[in-house]
């Protein structure tokens, strides 16, 4: 099996949420086309000392999106993700993907309650995706992330009304 192509991307825009955490907006070329599921994942590819290095990043965004969502918490000793956190807009990122199975279809089942969806860990950004491709199914879904005793800061709210 070969390996997925690898793509070279703009940042179209950046959103900081607070001191370590960026959602960052991937724009692919006019000829490039980019397919992927929910729950997959991307390797995006730096310069780091000169030598290339690269991470894997979930993609936060809804496969029906034109452009792709990476959500990234910065550690301060990472090789990649400070990079990432300073990055600007018309910057140009390699990422290579889709990888991964895709989020499980769980969300039909549970009807048009509202539902809380609470996420330990680096991964948020899979939830954020699975629920946002699903929002015909919710009231209102908000999603909060925690890590190492800072306070809730929130990750995204999204309302049904939002379109897909």
């Amino acid at each position: 099996m070969s390996l997925p192509q690898i793509y070279e991307t703009k940042i179209v825009q950046t959103k900081r949420f607070n001191e370590n955490t960026i959602l960052i907006e991937l724009q692919f070329e006019e000829d490039k086309h980019f397919e992927f599921k929910a729950g997959q994942f991307v390797l995006v590819y730096s310069s780091v000392q000169n030598k290339e290095e690269k991470r894997a990043f979930s993609i936060a965004s809804s496969p029906s999106q034109k452009t792709i969502e990476l959500l990234i918490r910065k550690y301060d000793k990472g090789k990649i993700s400070p990079i990432l956190y300073n990055i600007e807009p018309n910057e140009s990122l390699k990422i290579r993907g889709p990888f991964g199975r895709n989020f499980p279809r769980l969300v039909p089942l549970l009807g048009s309650r509202n539902i809380p969806a609470v996420h330990a860990g680096n991964d948020a950004g899979i939830l954020r995706n699975g629920l946002r491709r699903r929002l015909l199914f919710f009231n209102r879904v908000s999603i909060y992330g925690r890590h190492e005793g800072q306070n809730n800061c929130p990750i995204t709210t999204v309302h049904n009304e939002l379109p897909l």
